[in-house]
C-alpha cells in the first residue's frame, strides 16, 4: 500500500511539472507585449519646451495707440501666428542706427501700422526658425513699420540690426488688425503729464485706454504634495533627518543638501556641492535644464512666466562664482501680475545641478469685494514725488503698470490688494494702492 501511494505521489508530481513547465514556454506574453512595471513618476507636470516660455510680448501701434498682447492672453497665439512673419529675413542682419532715426513716422497723422515685440530675455529666433542668417543672433527687441514693409529692425541687446524681409503675405496688415481687435488699448502718455516726476529720454510710458476695474482677491499658498518633493530630491529617504526649528519651519537634509519648508509656504532648497561648475551651457541648454530642475523641483505652474536669467561673471579670485545662472521667475494671474519683493520662484544652478533653489508660489483666490474703477497712475504722482524729496532720492520713472500687491513672504497675507507700480530708473519701484492713490511701500 506504501508504494503506491509513493507511485501516485510521484505520478502527481511528474505532471505538475510537465504542466509548470508548458505554462513558462507557452503560457507567458512575450516581453516586448508584456505590461512594463509601474514606477513612480517623481515629476510634477508636463515638461515645458522653451519655445513656449520665450515668448515676447506683442504692441501693435496704429496713431499713436497701442494695442498689446502678452503671452497670457487669451488672443496672443493667433497674433503671434501672425507676426512670426516678420523673423523670415533674406539677408544677415547688419549694424544699424535705431529704427526712429531711420524712419520718418507719420503716427500723428495717423497713418502706418507698427509692430514692436518685446522678449523677456534675450532670445534665439532660430529656435522657431531654421534659418543660417539667424544661427548666431539672440534679441531682445524687434520693430516693423508698415511705411517700411521690407525691412525689420532687431535689437541684440546693446546694438541695432536691421535686415531685409521676405515677401510677406498679402494684407499682413489686415491680418496684423484683425489679431488684435481684441486687444487691450493703451495711450502713449507724453513726460509732462508725470511731472514734477521726469520720464527717462526715449521711453514711452503706456497707460489703458480705459481705466482698469479691479477688486481685492483672497490670497493663498500654493497646495505641494511635500511627500513626493523629498523623494524626487532625496534617493534614499532612510538617510535623511528631520529637523524642527523654533520658528515653525522643518528642514530635510542627507548631509550634503537640505530642503527646508516654512509655515507660510515658502520652501529654500540648497545643494553646496552642485557650485562651482565647470562648464559653460550656452542660453537655450540653460533654460532647458531650467524646464527639467523645475518639473522636479514642484513643477512650472501655468500662471508662472520667465522674467530673467543672469549668467555669473567668471571671477579667478572666486571659484564658487564660475559657470553659474540664476533665473527668475513672475507669476501673472487673472491676467495681472503678483508684484511682491521677491520672485515666486528663483533658480540658481550649474552644470553640476541645482545650487540654491526658493519657491513660494501665492495663488489668487475669489474676490472679496465689488471691482472698482482705479485711479490715474498719473494721480499718484504727488504722493510719490513727497517719498522721494523725504528720502533725497532723485531717479526718473522707467515704467508704469497695474498688478496685485504680496507683502513680505513672512507675513499670513490672505487678501491681495490691486495697486500701481511705478518703476525708476534706481532699481526701485514705488507700490500705489490702486483704489485709493496712497503710497504702500518701495521695492528694491
Amino acid at each position: 500500500m506504501p508504494e503506491r501511494v509513493k507511485t501516485v505521489i510521484l505520478f502527481l508530481l511528474v505532471i505538475s511539472s510537465i504542466i509548470l513547465t508548458g505554462q513558462l514556454l507557452f503560457g507567458l506574453p512575450a516581453l516586448e507585449t508584456a505590461a512594463p512595471p509601474a514606477y513612480e513618476q517623481l515629476v510634477f507636470g508636463e515638461l515645458r519646451p522653451v519655445t513656449e516660455y520665450l515668448r515676447p510680448a506683442l504692441h501693435f501701434g496704429v496713431g499713436g495707440k497701442w494695442q498689446v498682447l502678452q503671452p497670457w492672453d487669451e488672443e496672443y497665439d493667433n497674433a503671434w501666428d501672425v507676426v512670426s512673419a516678420l523673423f523670415h529675413v533674406n539677408g544677415t542682419p547688419e549694424v544699424s542706427t535705431s529704427p526712429e532715426q531711420e524712419i520718418v513716422q507719420s503716427s500723428e497723422e495717423g497713418e502706418g501700422v507698427q509692430v514692436r515685440l518685446f522678449f523677456p530675455v534675450l532670445t534665439p529666433p532660430s529656435i522657431w526658425f531654421s534659418s543660417f542668417r539667424l544661427a548666431e543672433l539672440a534679441v531682445d527687441t524687434l520693430f516693423w513699420y508698415e511705411t517700411e514693409p521690407g525691412v525689420v529692425w532687431l535689437r541684440d541687446g546693446g546694438n541695432w540690426l536691421h535686415s531685409g524681409l521676405q515677401p510677406l503675405p498679402q494684407e499682413f496688415a489686415e491680418s496684423l488688425s484683425a489679431v488684435f481687435s481684441e486687444a487691450p488699448q493703451y495711450t502713449v502718455t507724453e513726460a509732462r503729464e508725470w511731472e514734477p516726476l521726469t520720464v527717462v529720454p526715449g521711453r514711452e510710458l503706456l497707460v489703458p485706454d480705459v481705466p482698469l476695474m479691479l477688486a481685492p482677491r483672497m490670497l493663498k499658498k500654493e497646495n505641494l504634495d511635500i511627500d513626493k518633493l523629498l523623494r524626487s530630491i532625496f534617493v534614499d529617504i532612510a538617510l535623511v533627518r528631520r529637523i524642527e526649528e523654533r520658528d515653525g519651519a522643518v528642514i530635510y537634509t542627507d548631509g550634503q543638501r537640505g530642503l527646508r519648508l516654512f509655515d507660510h509656504g515658502e520652501l529654500e532648497y540648497t545643494s553646496p556641492k552642485s557650485e562651482p561648475g565647470v562648464e559653460a551651457m550656452e542660453r537655450i541648454p540653460a533654460l532647458r535644464r531650467t524646464a527639467q530642475y523645475l518639473q522636479l523641483l514642484g513643477g512650472w505652474p501655468e500662471h508662472i512666466y520667465l522674467d530673467s536669467i543672469i549668467p555669473a561673471e567668471k571671477l579667478g579670485w572666486n571659484r564658487r562664482q564660475w559657470y553659474t545662472y540664476q533665473v527668475s521667475f513672475l507669476s501673472v494671474q487673472h491676467g495681472m501680475p503678483l508684484i511682491g519683493g521677491r520672485a515666486p520662484v528663483t533658480l540658481l544652478f550649474s552644470d553640476r545641478g541645482v545650487v540654491y533653489y526658493n519657491r513660494q508660489v501665492k495663488i489668487l483666490g475669489e474676490k472679496t469685494d465689488t471691482p472698482t474703477v482705479m485711479v490715474d497712475p498719473r494721480l499718484t504722482v504727488p504722493v510719490i514725488m513727497d517719498k522721494l524729496e523725504q528720502e533725497g532720492f532723485n531717479a526718473s520713472l522707467v515704467d508704469v503698470y497695474a498688478g496685485y500687491y504680496l507683502r513680505d513672504s513672512i507675513a499670513m497675507q490672505t487678501v491681495s490688494q490691486p495697486v500701481w507700480a511705478l518703476v525708476f530708473d534706481d532699481g526701485r519701484t514705488a507700490i500705489v494702492h490702486g483704489l485709493t492713490g496712497q503710497f504702500v511701500t518701495w521695492l528694491d
